[in-house]
């Protein structure tokens, strides 16, 4: 049986959730990275802390979400966006606000492996090339 990162993930994430003891998980991810030096895995430990983060935010219903805006966003838009995300992923979302000032409006979200272009730039630009066609 080949073993993948998602794998040895999956197991990490089953060992930390079965025992509640903090103080183990030091040597659990001690022990992980001995096994997989010992097998010379070097691929599998650089991909490791991905697919584990992964793995534990979705069996907690998190996801993470890097939210780009034009400006600087006030508590109360920072709350009702997350409020929105959360309900939009029927979960818990874990928001990275970046302002990039190049945007002229809207906002742009990138989660996993998408790419949600809501700027005003990529709306005008679909504009012109229906207008164009």
């Amino acid at each position: 049986m080949k073993l993948t990162a998602k794998k040895y993930a999956v197991a990490m994430v089953e060992s930390l959730e079965s025992n509640k003891d903090v103080s183990s998980v030091s040597a659990k991810v001690k022990n992980l990275v001995a096994i997989l030096r010992k097998r010379k895995q070097g691929k599998i430990m650089k991909r490791f802390y991905g697919v584990f983060k992964e793995e534990w935010q979705s069996r907690r219903g998190e996801v993470e979400v890097k939210v780009i805006l034009p400006s600087k966003p006030t508590n109360e838009d920072m709350q009702e966006l997350k409020s929105s995300l959360d309900e939009a992923f029927g979960g818990k979302a874990i928001l990275s606000v970046s302002v990039d000032d190049k945007l002229i409006g809207g906002m742009k979200l990138e989660f996993g492996e998408y790419v949600v272009d809501g700027s005003i730039a990529r709306n005008l630009s679909r504009l012109e090339a229906k207008l164009n066609s």
